[in-house]
Protein backbone atom coordinates (compact mmCIF):
# COMPACT_ATOMS: atom_id res chain seq x y z
CA UNK A 1 0.00 0.00 0.00
CA UNK A 2 2.90 2.03 0.60
CA UNK A 3 5.15 0.94 -2.27
CA UNK A 4 4.69 3.39 -4.42
CA UNK A 5 4.36 6.69 -2.04
CA UNK A 6 7.35 8.67 -1.87
CA UNK A 7 9.06 8.76 1.75
CA UNK A 8 11.43 11.34 3.10
CA UNK A 9 13.78 8.27 4.71
CA UNK A 10 15.14 10.95 7.23
CA UNK A 11 11.87 11.40 8.70
CA UNK A 12 9.73 8.09 7.95
CA UNK A 13 10.89 4.17 7.67
CA UNK A 14 8.44 1.57 7.46
CA UNK A 15 9.37 -2.07 8.27
CA UNK A 16 7.58 -5.23 7.62
CA UNK A 17 8.75 -8.77 9.85
CA UNK A 18 7.91 -11.76 9.87
CA UNK A 19 8.82 -14.62 12.59
CA UNK A 20 11.85 -16.45 11.79
CA UNK A 21 11.35 -19.94 14.02
CA UNK A 22 8.14 -20.99 12.84
CA UNK A 23 5.91 -19.60 14.24
CA UNK A 24 2.56 -18.77 12.44
CA UNK A 25 0.28 -15.63 12.76
CA UNK A 26 -2.41 -17.35 14.36
CA UNK A 27 0.02 -18.85 17.32
CA UNK A 28 0.90 -15.77 18.06
CA UNK A 29 -2.25 -13.66 18.06
CA UNK A 30 -3.28 -16.63 20.71
CA UNK A 31 -0.44 -16.85 23.16
CA UNK A 32 -0.76 -12.19 23.47
CA UNK A 33 -4.73 -12.45 23.70
CA UNK A 34 -7.50 -14.41 25.80
CA UNK A 35 -9.69 -14.12 22.88
CA UNK A 36 -12.75 -16.29 24.32
CA UNK A 37 -12.50 -13.70 27.17
CA UNK A 38 -13.04 -11.36 24.38
CA UNK A 39 -15.91 -13.23 23.13
CA UNK A 40 -17.61 -13.59 26.51
CA UNK A 41 -17.75 -9.58 26.62
CA UNK A 42 -18.98 -9.28 23.30
CA UNK A 43 -21.87 -11.62 24.31
CA UNK A 44 -22.29 -10.36 27.71
CA UNK A 45 -23.00 -6.89 25.43
CA UNK A 46 -24.97 -8.51 23.12
CA UNK A 47 -27.25 -9.30 26.12
CA UNK A 48 -27.44 -5.69 27.28
CA UNK A 49 -28.57 -4.64 23.61
CA UNK A 50 -31.19 -7.05 23.55
CA UNK A 51 -32.93 -6.02 26.88
CA UNK A 52 -32.64 -2.05 25.67
CA UNK A 53 -36.46 -0.74 26.52
CA UNK A 54 -38.54 -0.76 23.31
CA UNK A 55 -41.19 1.37 22.17
CA UNK A 56 -42.23 5.42 22.62
CA UNK A 57 -40.78 7.14 26.04
CA UNK A 58 -43.93 8.52 27.19
CA UNK A 59 -43.35 8.69 30.75
CA UNK A 60 -40.77 9.74 33.20
CA UNK A 61 -40.92 6.14 34.43
CA UNK A 62 -39.73 4.77 30.83
CA UNK A 63 -37.56 7.98 30.74
CA UNK A 64 -35.89 6.61 33.45
CA UNK A 65 -35.43 3.15 32.49
CA UNK A 66 -34.57 3.92 29.58
CA UNK A 67 -31.57 6.26 30.82
CA UNK A 68 -30.49 3.29 33.17
CA UNK A 69 -30.28 1.21 30.35
CA UNK A 70 -27.63 3.67 28.32
CA UNK A 71 -25.86 3.44 30.96
CA UNK A 72 -25.42 -0.51 31.53
CA UNK A 73 -24.99 -0.30 27.11
CA UNK A 74 -22.05 2.36 27.99
CA UNK A 75 -20.25 -0.17 30.56
CA UNK A 76 -21.17 -3.17 28.72
CA UNK A 77 -19.31 -1.49 25.46
CA UNK A 78 -16.32 -0.81 27.68
CA UNK A 79 -15.81 -4.01 29.26
CA UNK A 80 -16.14 -6.00 25.85
CA UNK A 81 -13.52 -3.04 23.61
CA UNK A 82 -11.04 -3.02 26.71
CA UNK A 83 -8.82 -6.02 25.67
CA UNK A 84 -9.96 -6.65 22.41
CA UNK A 85 -6.66 -5.62 20.44
CA UNK A 86 -8.38 -4.71 16.87
CA UNK A 87 -6.30 -6.46 14.79
CA UNK A 88 -6.56 -6.06 11.41
CA UNK A 89 -8.53 -8.83 9.52
CA UNK A 90 -6.01 -11.33 8.59
CA UNK A 91 -4.92 -12.06 12.12
CA UNK A 92 -8.60 -11.79 13.79
CA UNK A 93 -9.11 -15.74 14.98
CA UNK A 94 -12.10 -17.58 13.95
CA UNK A 95 -15.58 -16.67 15.59
CA UNK A 96 -13.89 -13.39 16.44
CA UNK A 97 -17.28 -11.21 18.45
CA UNK A 98 -15.65 -7.83 17.49
CA UNK A 99 -17.85 -7.10 14.85
CA UNK A 100 -20.44 -6.21 17.44
CA UNK A 101 -19.91 -2.41 16.61
CA UNK A 102 -22.04 -3.15 13.83
CA UNK A 103 -24.75 -4.47 16.11
CA UNK A 104 -24.34 -1.10 18.30
CA UNK A 105 -24.55 1.01 15.34
CA UNK A 106 -27.82 -0.25 14.27
CA UNK A 107 -29.27 -0.40 18.22
CA UNK A 108 -28.00 3.64 18.82
CA UNK A 109 -29.94 4.32 15.78
CA UNK A 110 -32.76 3.02 17.34
CA UNK A 111 -31.88 4.03 20.56
CA UNK A 112 -31.84 7.80 19.01
CA UNK A 113 -35.48 7.35 17.60
CA UNK A 114 -36.75 6.70 21.04
CA UNK A 115 -34.97 9.56 23.04
CA UNK A 116 -36.55 12.13 19.60
CA UNK A 117 -39.98 10.22 20.74
CA UNK A 118 -39.55 11.50 24.30
CA UNK A 119 -41.87 15.03 24.96
CA UNK A 120 -41.03 15.33 28.96
CA UNK A 121 -44.13 15.15 31.04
Amino acid sequence: MLANIPTEVGSLIVLEGRPCTGETDEAIVAAAWDFSEITSRYAAYDQVLAARPQGRLETLAAAAEFQHWLGQERQAWQAAIEHDPFLPEALLPNGYAGQAWRDRLEAMAAATEQMVSFQGC
